[in-house]
């Protein structure tokens, strides 16, 4: 009995931060944003696992072998699509063509601010480069050193996509952030100090989603209007 409570504790856990990837990756057919090393131990260890449970309990359990067999077939979807990836992104490199899908970057801003076009304009310019702020990895104020991801590379060195869309709340805003971090797209928030505007209060005015693969931004954006 106590096994079986340990397994599914186990399996949920497993099911709440594994499975949603392993989703992830067979929908959009890569596993690009794992680390193929991560997906590695994950699915090493989980065989392990359930080596161990067929060796110590055989059938007895099918409870927790079913568990564990549940969780090695979800760990190994996603390290094959990792290993996908990384024959994708070599064989772009050694042949110099793109195998990609199209990148782009979705900028959200606020429409119930009312911004000035000046203002608008400047607050889409920050959130546009605001991920290369965000994954500056020096110290130094006079320094930029990016490690950039085969997509980023992609959008930076090829269209450069990018599109501004609106929305009417900073809660809807929000709600958009929240449902990027949940399917692994990375999003980047502008907020304003408000010395030129909203009375002197730091105010969230736009985010960036991506850069990313288009059909990733559009499941979180793709019903927004364009501003």
């Amino acid at each position: 009995m106590l096994v079986d409570i340990i397994g599914s504790i186990g399996t949920a856990c497993f099911v709440i931060s594994g499975l949603p990837q392993a989703v992830r990756c067979v929908k959009q057919g890569h596993g690009d944003g794992i680390s193929i090393i991560m997906a590695g131990l994950w699915s090493l260890g989980e065989v392990a696992m359930l080596a161990y449970i067929i060796s110590r309990y055989g059938v007895n359990e099918p409870f927790l072998l079913a568990n564990y067999a549940f969780n090695t077939v979800i760990c190994n979807v996603i390290l094959f699509y990792c290993i996908r990836s990384m024959i994708l992104r070599n064989a772009t490199h050694e042949f110099g063509g793109n195998v990609s899908k199209p990148v782009k970057m979705v900028i959200a801003c606020r429409r119930d601010l009312s911004m000035p076009r000046g203002k608008l304009a400047s607050q889409v310019a920050h959130a546009s480069s605001m991920f290369l702020l965000d994954n500056n990895e020096s110290d130094r104020i006079d320094e930029l050193k990016i490690k950039l991801t085969p997509i980023e590379a992609q959008w930076l060195t090829g269209s450069f996509t990018k599109v501004v869309v609106g929305v009417d709340s900073e809660d809807e805003l929000r709600d958009l952030i929240m449902l990027a971090e949940f399917k692994g797209v990375q999003c980047h928030a502008v907020i304003d100090e408000g010395r030129t505007e909203f009375h002197g209060n730091p105010t969230l005015t736009c985010v960036a989603f991506g850069p990313a693969y288009e059909d990733d931004v559009n499941e979180i954006t793709g019903r927004l209007k364009l501003m």
